[in-house]
C-alpha cells in the first residue's frame, strides 16, 4: 500500500496533468447546455454546488482515476477506459437537481452524456463504458451489482470522497478494488487542495453564464 505522501503526489499529478485539462474540454463543451434541459432533464443545475458540483466531480475524477489506472485490464484498450472514467465523472451527478438522497439521478445522468454525446464528438463506444458506470454508481444493492472496472473506479471514487460530507466511507458499499483504502486519509487533502485552489474560478466565463441564467 502507498504512503499518503505518495498518494498525494499521485493525485496531484492526475489533477493537474489529466482531470483538468480534460474537464475544460468538457466544459467548453457543454456551456450552452447548463441550467437548460437536454435529454429531458435537467443539465447540470448542481454545477455550483460544493457538495455535488464541479469541484465534487473533479475529486471524483482524480480518485476515479487514480483506481482504473492499478486496476488488470478487461478487454478494453487503457486509454478508452480512462476517458470513459473521465466522462463518467463529469457526468454523473450532471442530472441532480437536490443535494440529498435522489434516486435516478444516475440515470439522469448518463441520459445527459448520451443525448449530448454525438455533438461532443465523442467514441459511441466509450460512451456506452461510462453511460453503465453512471448508471451503476447510485446503486443500493446489496451485494453490489456486477460492474467492470470503469464502474468500480467511478463508484469508489465517489463514495471515498464523502470526506466533502464529514464522512468517511461505508465499506459494505464499496467494490473490493485493493486500492480505495489508502485513498481514504489522501482525500483529505485532495478536497482542501481543489478548495483552495478553486480550480472552478479557472472557468469563470461558463460558471458567470450558469449564474446569469439562474439569476
Amino acid at each position: 500500500m502507498m504512503q499518503n505522501s505518495d498518494e498525494r503526489e499521485r493525485l496531484d499529478g492526475l489533477l493537474r496533468e489529466r482531470v483538468l485539462p480534460r474537464y475544460r474540454t468538457l466544459l467548453a463543451a457543454v456551456q450552452d447546455h447548463i441550467g437548460g434541459r437536454v435529454g429531458g432533464r435537467y443539465a447540470f443545475d448542481r454545477i455550483q454546488s460544493g457538495i455535488h458540483g464541479l469541484s465534487h466531480w473533479t475529486r471524483v475524477g482524480c480518485l476515479a482515476l487514480r483506481i482504473v489506472d492499478d486496476l488488470p485490464l478487461d478487454g478494453r484498450p487503457r486509454e478508452v477506459d480512462e476517458e470513459a472514467v473521465l466522462l463518467a465523472a463529469f457526468f454523473h451527478d450532471s442530472g441532480r437537481i437536490g443535494e440529498g438522497t435522489e434516486p435516478g439521478h444516475g440515470e439522469a445522468g448518463a441520459t445527459i452524456l448520451e443525448a449530448l454525446a454525438e455533438g461532443m464528438h465523442l467514441d459511441p463506444a466509450t460512451v456506452a463504458v461510462a453511460a453503465r458506470a453512471i448508471r451503476l454508481h447510485e446503486s443500493n444493492q446489496s451485494p453490489l451489482p456486477t460492474a467492470d472496472r470503469v464502474a468500480i473506479a467511478l463508484a469508489n471514487g465517489d463514495r471515498v470522497d464523502r470526506v466533502r460530507l464529514g464522512e468517511a466511507p461505508i465499506a459494505a458499499r464499496m467494490y473490493d478494488d485493493g486500492i480505495w483504502p489508502s485513498l481514504v486519509a489522501p482525500s483529505t487533502w485532495l478536497l482542501h487542495t481543489v478548495n483552495q485552489r478553486r480550480t472552478w474560478d479557472e472557468l469563470g466565463d461558463v460558471l458567470g453564464t450558469v449564474t446569469h441564467r439562474k439569476g
